[in-house]
């Protein structure tokens, strides 16, 4: 609504996330590091990131999913980097410094990116600082609401894999070092697949590419996932699920044009709907947290040799389900909706 104040966010988002960083390395409880760490960290971290969606809206037409997809592989790449580093920085200096010196990495790093970005569209007009009221209207209609639901259920379950695969490789006796692997692995796909799910955007209507991406989920976790007893069926999952599942929101942009398409009638804003979706998956997810937890309590297990047979075995098949369920978009084709 205030374009103006967009760059300004971003550097005041990245201030409040270094400052979280170092506060949080000062403290001596789990409190005041949820506080830190957890709370603020995240509030400036959204403050700084969010705006970047409006700025590529600008800039991308044509490209627009290859453009975004690009710019989301960076965290498929920071995620392959980074917990090395941090994971070397708290061996060798202790939490405290390690906090510290991330922050100045941040600082550093983002900062000279906040210089370097630029609106394309004129912020101000008339001399007087520039006001776009966001048209909502589209939340009345069915096809926002479709890609939402399939997105929010999709999220029940996408992140759990990544939160369970270091337990699971020594539960089934891998060494120890092939969870951080597969992490790796997952994290590396994940930014391929966001350049390629991106370009696939570019090229064919969403729910084709969702479509796409439900169906090599569902064999990633069903055949390469549950079937896992040795480190080369983990290794596989961990690839094909980080293409397809790890960089499934990169269809994102695809479904604000789907429904901009149709709806006609209504001003969709990109940079808005991306709110949106991000938030419905950040929902899910949190949701799915609990739910994962209850599933490993609950002990079902199934009968062989594989994944199956392990304590996992209901959080392999939870994650399966919402993966299948979250390409309703696709459905929603077949009956033009979408």
């Amino acid at each position: 609504m205030w374009p103006q104040f967009r760059r300004r966010s971003m550097a005041m988002g990245l201030l409040l996330a270094v400052a979280s960083l170092v506060g949080a390395s000062f403290c001596d409880n789990a409190d005041a590091l949820l506080a830190t760490q957890g709370v603020l960290y995240a509030v400036g971290g959204v403050f700084a990131y969010f705006p970047c969606f409006s700025f590529l809206d600008e800039w991308f037409v044509h490209r627009k999913g290859l453009a975004y997809g690009a710019a989301w592989a960076g965290t498929g790449l920071g995620g392959s980097v980074a917990p090395f580093v941090i994971n070397w920085l708290l061996d060798a200096y202790g939490h405290r410094t390690a906090l510290r010196v991330w922050a100045v990495i941040e600082l550093i790093g983002v900062g000279t990116a906040i210089l370097l970005v630029k609106n394309r569209l004129p912020s101000r007009g008339g001399g007087r600082p520039a006001f776009r009221l966001t048209d909502l209207s589209f939340l009345k209609y069915a096809p926002f609401w479709i890609f939402q639901a399939a997105n929010i259920i999709q999220a029940l379950g996408s992140y759990l894999p990544m939160l369970y695969i270091p337990s699971f490789a020594a539960d089934i006796g891998l060494p120890s070092y092939s969870g951080s692997i597969a992490l790796a692995l997952y994290s590396i796909s994940t930014c391929c697949g966001c350049l390629l799910l991106g370009n696939l955007v570019d090229r064919f209507h969403v729910s084709t590419v969702i479509l796409l991406a439900t169906l090599a989920q569902l064999v990633a976790i069903f055949v390469f996932w549950g079937l896992t007893n040795g480190q080369a069926m983990l290794y596989l999952f961990a690839i094909i699920y980080g293409v397809f599942g790890g960089a499934a929101f990169v269809t994102w942009p695809g479904c604000a044009w789907a429904i901009r398409n149709a709806i006609p009638s209504c001003h969709v804003d990109m940079a808005f709907v991306l709110s949106l979706l991000t938030a419905g998956k950040g929902l899910g997810s949190v949701i799915g947290g609990p739910i994962g937890i209850a599933l490993m309590n609950a002990g079902w297990q199934g009968e062989g040799g594989s994944a199956y047979s392990s304590d996992f075995a209901a959080v392999i098949v939870f994650t399966g389900v919402s993966s299948l369920l979250g390409g309703l978009a696709w459905v929603g084709r077949v009956f033009r909706i979408v």
